[in-house]
């Protein structure tokens, strides 16, 4: 079994590449002959594969372990899950996202932070922290899960959650947990423990709320856009690990995490018009 085949990283694609040439391999390739009686003393069967993903391109993967590939689908058991961007979140907070003094117009067209000359957008802290704050106070009950690129950006964002004056007013207790791969075991188990009534889980994590684990009690995602990639730079032939917009894959699989327990609500902070690449580049 190899599950979330779609993450595409240098030892996963290894992997498939060598389950590959076992599965495409002649069955003689699994005889274990004893040479001095050049006889087969043994025989095993070829492996089976089964790849695993929620958003995997099938057919791709199909056609790479050869002809016959059966292709499985397995329905889901999520509940239904409303998406809102950009334009309706700025209309719901009445927040203005970073960039001057426009027009409503202007601002339900903006994209959030978007640098120029190929540099990677950045999250515009303002609308996300306005975001989170009228989800936390008008929100159906229920936790928020908020999708960040790294541990620096989650310790910005739960900083000015826990210093919010407007949740303070509103009497609205919070309580704000980051989950990422730096931090100890025993505090990463907090994410899951369910709050008292009366307060609300805010659940600040990088991609590895994604796929990787699974907070029951979540109803509502508020998704950045961004993910920590690793790239290699040509002019300086250095790899580099920056911010990048994140695949639509990847932004369905966030979306699916508000739609576990109940029906959900997903914030995806950028542009309805804004179109994701379908899947992430291999590594």
């Amino acid at each position: 079994f190899v599950d979330e085949v779609h993450e595409r990283s240098m030892l996963s694609d290894l992997l498939l590449a060598l389950l590959r040439r076992c599965v495409l391999a002649d069955d003689d390739a699994f005889d274990i002959t004893d040479d001095a009686a050049a006889t087969t003393t043994a025989r095993f069967a070829p492996p089976r594969v089964i790849a695993m993903s929620a958003t995997i391109d099938a057919e791709a993967f199909s056609s790479y372990f050869g002809e016959g590939c059966p292709i499985i689908h397995v329905p889901g058991r999520t509940f239904p899950v409303s998406t809102m961007h950009l334009e309706e979140i700025v209309t719901m907070t009445g927040c203005r996202p970073s960039g001057g003094n426009s027009t409503p117009r202007q601002q339900q067209q903006h994209t959030p932070r978007q640098q120029q000359n190929g540099a990677p957008p950045e999250v515009d802290y303002t609308m996300l922290q306005a975001t989170i704050e009228h989800v936390a106070i008008r929100g159906n009950a229920g936790a928020i899960l908020v999708f960040l690129s790294g541990a620096r950006e989650i310790e910005r964002c739960c900083q000015a959650i826990e210093s919010s004056r407007r949740l303070h007013d509103a009497k609205q207790q919070v309580r704000v947990l980051p989950l990422h791969g730096s931090l100890p075991p025993q505090q990463q188990r907090k994410a899951f423990d369910r709050p008292p009534d009366g307060v609300r889980k805010i659940v600040v994590s990088t991609n590895v709320a994604e796929t990787s684990v699974t907070i029951a009690d979540v109803v509502h995602v508020i998704d950045a856009g961004l993910a920590k990639v690793n790239s290699w730079n040509a002019a300086t032939r250095m790899v580099t690990f920056r911010d990048e917009r994140i695949c639509a894959a990847s932004a369905e699989q966030r979306r699916g995490r508000a739609g576990r327990v109940q029906e959900g609500h997903c914030y995806r902070m950028w542009p309805a018009k804004e179109r994701l690449v379908p899947q992430a580049a291999p590594e």
